[in-house]
């Protein structure tokens, strides 16, 4: 179980995360450009960053909170 914790800790890192949406993001982009259709391809782009958006968000917000709780405790 600690192991499966320490796991899923890396896999919350901003990076990783960012990376692996990007990755599906340019995946289904190569998949959809055989048919060409431009709007689906604005459609993948245009959630792929919606989710970077809201991961970004949520990191910021857990930031604040991890730096709020360390200068409570000194």
């Amino acid at each position: 179980m600690n192991v499966l914790k320490q796991s899923f800790k890396v896999l919350l890192e901003i990076q990783i995360v960012s990376a692996l949406i990007w990755g599906a993001v340019i995946i289904g982009c190569s998949y959809v450009s055989s048919e060409t259709d431009i709007s689906s391809i604005a459609t993948i782009l245009i959630a792929g960053a919606g989710f970077h958006v809201l991961l970004m968000a949520f990191n910021t917000e857990k930031n604040a909170k991890s730096k709020k709780l360390r200068k409570e405790a000194y």
